[in-house]
C-alpha cells in the first residue's frame, strides 16, 4: 500500500472508528452509576426526596455523557487538524468527500432510529442503548461537520452546497443539537459559527470564520505519491557550421 493510501486510511479511521465510542463507554460505567442511584434511594421516602433522587440520577447520566463527549471532541478536532495538513488540495478534497459521505450516512441512520423510537430533543436522557447510540451519533457527527466546515470551508462547500439531502439533514441535526443540553461553552459557539457559515441562520454583520486558513504551510504533510518525472527542457543541440559561402562565390 502506498504511503498516500495508508495516510488517507489512518486519518479516516481516526474519526469514523469512534462514532459510537461515547455510548459504549457510557454503558461500561452504567453499572457503577446504578449502584450509586440505589444508595441514594435509601434516604427518607418523601415525595420531595424521591423527586430529588430521580432528578439527580438523570443529571448524573447527562453530566457523565457530556464529560465523555467533550473528551471525544478533542480527538475529533485533532483528526480534522490532521486533515488540514494532509497533502495538496486534490488529496484534501478526496478525503473530505469520503468523510462527508460517511458523516451524513450516520446522520441519516440516526435520524431514522430516533424517529422510529419517537425520541425528541429535550426528552429525558435515554436509558435505551439504541436510542442513546443514535442520539450520540447526531451530536458527534454534527460537531464534526462544524469542525470541518469552519477549518476547511472551501473543500466542504464544494460538496455540501450541491447536495440538498445533506443540507436538509444538517438543518435537522442543527436544531436537534441546539435543543439538547449537551452543547455548552465552546460547543455552543461551534454550533453558532457553523450555522452562520452554511446559512442555517442569518450571518451577523460582524461574522468572521475564525479558523479559515488557520494552517501553517510549513506544517503541511506532503502526499507520498509516486513522484512525477521532472520535465527537463530539451537543450537545443548546436550543430557546428562551417564557413558560409558568399553570394558572389555562388
Amino acid at each position: 500500500m502506498h504511503s498516500y493510501a495508508f495516510e488517507f486510511y489512518i486519518i479516516s479511521l481516526m474519526i469514523i472508528s469512534r462514532y459510537t465510542s461515547i455510548a459504549e463507554e457510557l454503558d461500561s460505567n452504567k453499572e457503577n452509576t446504578d449502584i450509586t442511584d440505589e444508595k441514594q434511594t435509601t434516604f427518607p421516602a418523601t415525595e420531595k426526596s424521591d423527586e430529588h433522587v430521580k432528578m439527580k440520577g438523570k443529571i448524573s447520566h447527562l453530566e457523565q455523557y457530556k464529560k465523555l463527549f467533550n473528551e471525544h471532541r478533542k480527538m475529533q478536532l485533532s483528526a480534522v487538524k490532521s486533515m488540514q495538513r494532509f497533502g495538496n488540495q486534490e488529496a484534501q478534497f478526496k478525503l473530505v468527500n469520503v468523510m462527508l459521505t460517511q458523516l451524513f450516512k450516520n446522520l441519516h441512520d440516526a435520524r431514522q432510529n430516533l424517529t422510529m423510537w419517537g425520541f425528541l430533543p429535550g426528552d429525558e436522557f435515554p436509558q435505551n442503548e439504541t436510542i442513546r447510540e443514535s442520539m450520540s451519533k447526531v451530536f458527534e457527527n454534527t460537531a464534526l461537520f462544524g469542525d470541518m466546515v469552519l477549518r476547511m470551508p472551501k473543500a466542504v462547500h464544494e460538496f455540501y452546497d450541491r447536495n440538498r439531502e445533506w443540507q436538509l439533514l444538517l438543518a435537522w441535526s442543527y436544531g436537534f443539537c441546539n435543543q439538547s443540553q449537551v452543547f455548552e461553552g465552546s460547543g455552543e459557539t461551534l454550533l453558532n459559527l457553523m450555522g452562520q457559515e452554511v446559512n442555517l441562520v442569518p450571518k451577523s454583520a460582524d461574522f468572521v470564520n475564525p479558523y479559515e486558513g488557520d494552517v501553517d504551510p510549513k506544517e503541511k504533510v506532503p502526499v507520498s505519491i509516486v513522484p512525477k518525472k521532472a520535465t527537463k527542457e530539451k537543450e537545443r543541440k548546436k550543430i557546428p557550421r562551417g564557413p558560409r559561402m558568399s553570394r558572389t562565390e555562388l
